[in-house]
């Protein structure tokens, strides 16, 4: 036995039970405890090292019992105090994920895992993604051989020392330098070497839906019939050019025996869809794990057993058991039924190497696990439902009849007539009040002027750091303790509905963003109207006044944002009259009055203070006028004058660095132009 320190405590390792290129795996005299020694070890990787042990992911699984993240727990030196490794959980009863989603190797390895297991794996899979990515920490060598699960379809992420990690304090980045070709975006083949190379969770999600599918469906997505000129290509052309077996315009096809895509649940087709299809060119349009978790819980719950073989699930809305339809057809059962899967299980504890499939609990959507139920569960108990008849169905009462209803039985006594019509005009007042207060001037902003998702931009005065990347507009300020702002400069709006997707990938959680509405950019200070937030739940409304921002609501916490990296907030500004109206993911957050401002341009913001910049995308703007307009504002446009071509040109040009210089240019006629225009 060698003896080593950890923690400063004498440690000993007792058997080699891996070896690979970059270290040996070794036993301790410690319970539940490996080490990690490595051949030779750098001092960035010490450094790296020291970061993971205090910035530790959240395990969703440790206080059940189970280990889903072997991190790293403490340096392991010798007793000169030179550091050679590190010490991390043992994972006990795992097994490579191969042996579990490969037909093959699963009727050897373990027979009980049916589909309903294979579903809660993938389940708890994305779930461990979720906190490894709240933390800003990238896997990048994503592959089935770095997870094992247990009979219980439970998951442990190993070899975590390869991670992209980030300091959270200095923001300096450990790199992934290592990929593995079958699970690798296509936007990483153009690179000779990764060395170096900044890596994002965009790229961890695409290697998840790959291993998903696998779970679900036993091969690879990209995999199928070439349907092409010539020979097929490889896989990795096919991953590099979209050819995916359900792409609108790909060269591959599902081969006959393949499992068509449409026996699962809609949410989870929905979801493969939009990661091989938006993501390829669009990363940042991958779903994301959370999404994946969700959708998987969904589909799990919408699982229904087999009547005539136990070890067959399917999905309600397929309406019958493929996988009996499938044995038919080509005499292989994918699922056998065995013969413990025939049994009414029991809660013990379970000593066979493939149990009865035990009582599931479908985790909390929360992003920490709740004393009950289990963060990640274990496979519901297989039962037989109890056959009965339905009683003939009953028509539904009417809407009128149920409004009737609700209010006979609000009523304490009966109305007389008089009373009745009194009520009546309450409620009409009532109903007024809210028409004419919320509901009137959200409805009437009907005709579509912009729905720009920056495929091929247009007419945007980008500020310092922003960017046109992957799909979407990008800002990162660069200059300190400044708020820019990119601006739509074809025209400018009194009343408006502008609306736009956010999802902040980097940065400090406190730092804001959003969207500007009636914008006026005058001697390098802003006016207008602003709604912004923070990914750590916090919004602000107000007014900009030279460059001051005029607070309405001031950091005000709402359960409506959606908090953290890569979340997608769909922000909302409503401009009608001197009303103004915010909303976050279809949600009211606020309004106020005000007489400040009653014309101009449209902009999305992100701030930068004394620390890292905030890192935001902004994609999806969506920007409607109301079908009748009002007629406020008129005499504020600025004057212009109807131009021939290149002076318009001039114009915009003008209009991106010298608002004023612009203005100008332009004389009465296109002010008049655009004040008929705007009243009609």
């Amino acid at each position: 036995m060698s003896s080593y320190r950890c923690n400063g405590n004498s440690i000993k390792l007792v058997k080699e039970i891996n070896r690979s290129g970059e270290g040996v795996i070794y036993t301790t005299d410690r319970s539940g405890v490996l080490a990690k020694v490595y051949h030779q070890i750098t001092p960035e990787q010490i450094e790296k090292l020291k970061v993971m042990i205090k910035y530790p992911p959240t395990d969703p699984t440790l206080q059940k019992g189970h280990v889903s993240i072997a991190w790293p727990q403490y340096l392991l030196e010798k007793k000169s105090g030179k550091v050679v490794g590190f010490v991390m959980p043992a994972i006990s009863d795992g097994q490579t994920l191969t042996n579990v989603y490969s037909p093959t190797l699963r009727k050897t390895k373990a027979p009980g895992f049916n589909w309903l297991y294979l579903h809660t794996t993938a389940m708890n899979i994305a779930y461990i993604l979720q906190e490894v990515h709240a933390k800003n920490y990238v896997v990048g060598d994503l592959k089935p051989d770095n997870l094992l699960v247990t009979s219980k379809a439970n998951v442990s992420i190993i070899d975590t020392d390869s991670f992209q990690v980030v300091d959270p304090g200095s923001r300096k980045i450990y790199h992934c330098n290592v990929t593995t070709p079958e699970y690798t975006p296509p936007e990483l083949f153009g690179y000779s070497t990764l060395q170096g190379l900044d890596r994002s969770e965009f790229q961890d999600r695409f290697g998840l839906a790959i291993i998903i599918w696998h779970l679900l469906f036993g091969d690879h997505p990209f995999s199928g019939q070439w349907q092409g000129q010539g020979n097929p290509p490889s896989l990795n052309d096919k991953i590099k050019d979209g050819y995916w077996s359900y792409g609108s315009n790909s060269k591959i096809r599902p081969g006959p025996h393949s499992i068509p895509l449409n026996i699962l649940h809609p949410e989870l087709e929905k979801l493969f869809r939009k990661c091989f299809n938006d993501g390829h060119n669009y990363p940042h349009k991958r779903p994301s794990a959370a999404e994946w978790r969700q959708a998987l819980k969904v589909a799990i719950q919408n699982l229904r057993q087999c009547s005539v073989e136990p070890g067959h699930h399917y999905a309600k809305s397929y309406r019958k058991c493929y996988w009996c339809e499938r044995k038919r057809q080509l005499g292989v059962d994918r699922f056998p039924t065995t013969a413990s899967a025939k049994k009414t299980p029991t809660r013990s504890p379970v000593t066979s190497p493939i149990p009865s499939p035990p009582r599931v609990t479908i985790p909390t959507p929360s992003p920490l696990p709740t004393p009950s139920p289990l963060p990640i569960p274990s496979p519901p108990r297989i039962f037989t439902p109890p056959i009965f008849t339905p009683p003939p169905p009953t028509p539904p009462p009417s809407t009128f009849a149920r409004l009737i209803q609700s209010i006979k039985l609000a009523l304490p006594t009966r109305l007389t007539r008089v009373e009745m019509v009194v009520l009546g005009i309450i409620l009409l007042l009532l109903g007024y009040g809210i028409w004419t207060s919320r509901f009137f001037h959200t409805i009437v902003f009907q005709e579509v002027v912009l729905n720009e998702n920056f495929t091929s931009p247009s007419k945007w005065a980008l500020t310092s750091g922003a960017k046109f990347k992957d799909g979407g507009l990008f800002h990162r300020q660069t200059q300190v303790n400044t708020a820019g702002a990119s601006r739509w400069i074809a025209r400018t709006f009194t009343d408006v509905d502008f609306s736009a997707d956010a999802v902040k990938v980097d940065g400090p959680n406190d730092v804001p963003f959003g969207l500007i509405a009636r914008g006026k950019f005058v001697q390098n200070n802003w006016n207008g109207y602003f709604l912004r937030i923070t990914a750590d739940g916090r919004l602000s409304m107000g007014v900009l006044l030279n460059g001051k921002s005029i607070n309405k609501i001031e950091n005000k916490r709402s359960n409506a944002i959606d908090r953290g990296n890569n979340q997608t907030n769909r922000l909302r500004i409503v401009c009608r009259g001197n009303l103004i109206m915010g909303f976050i993911n279809g949600k009211l957050v606020g309004s106020f009055r005000d007489n400040s401002h009653s014309f101009g341009e449209i902009a999305v913001e992100s701030t930068r203070y004394t620390r890292n910049a905030v890192a935001v995308y902004f994609d999806n703007v969506l920007i409607k006028e109301p079908i009748f307009k009002s007629s406020q504002g008129l005499n504020d446009l600025p004057k212009v004058k109807l131009s021939p071509k290149e002076t318009i040109e001039k114009y915009y040009q003008l209009a991106t660095s010298d608002r004023q210089a612009a203005i100008e240019l332009l004389s009465d006629e296109w002010r008049q132009a655009e004040k008929k225009r705007w009243s009609q």
